[in-house]
């Protein structure tokens, strides 16, 4: 991961820079993963959505700031939602209410 964001850094430093800070969002948060390969490459999953979402949103040169924003926030949410993904697929339930609303308001969201 450390070479990953290293190259990001060098191509768009505000969206590398928000999409660790979303890592160690996730990372901080209780989880229901039981191994740490799981919580890496949950966290290795949450750096690409987030790097992806801010270099997408405020490509370079010139960098802006805003792209942390958008690429912290890609991140965590990225990672906050395929942790409850991976928990009801681990206990064989459905997908909590909250993701389910999340998928309705993207749905929503596209159709527009």
């Amino acid at each position: 991961m450390g070479i990953t964001a290293a190259c990001g850094f060098i191509l768009n430093p505000w969206a590398c820079i928000g999409a660790l800070a979303g890592c160690c969002f996730f990372l901080a948060m209780p989880s229901t993963t039981q191994t740490l390969t799981q919580r890496m490459l949950l966290s290795f999953f949450s750096w690409v959505m987030g790097y992806a979402a801010g270099a997408y949103f405020y490509p370079g040169p010139p960098w802006s700031q805003e792209a942390m924003l958008v690429s912290a926030a890609a991140a965590a949410l990225s990672s906050v939602a395929f942790t409850g993904i991976y928990a009801s697929m681990h206990s064989n339930t459905d997908l909590p209410r909250w993701l389910l609303s999340i998928v309705e308001i993207v749905k929503s969201w596209r159709s527009k």
